[in-house]
């Protein structure tokens, strides 16, 4: 029999801590958030007004 006792581990390696960033910094604007969800909005309206063929073109996939 042989004298190993299985796979050894590399020992282990601290990474360097990240820099603490601000929470001002990490926010998005106002402006940002109010867009995306706009458009959101925007979107699946479309998406829906297809879907009922309300749209000109009666669900025409140039909308989507």
């Amino acid at each position: 029999m042989s004298n190993q006792k299985g796979r050894r581990r590399p020992s282990r390696v601290d990474r360097p801590a990240d820099e603490p960033t601000s929470s001002k910094q990490a926010e998005s604007p106002t402006w940002y958030v109010a867009t995306m969800f706009s458009l959101m909005g925007v979107g699946l309206l479309v998406i829906v007004l297809n879907y009922i063929g309300a749209l000109p073109g009666a669900f025409a996939s140039a909308y989507l």
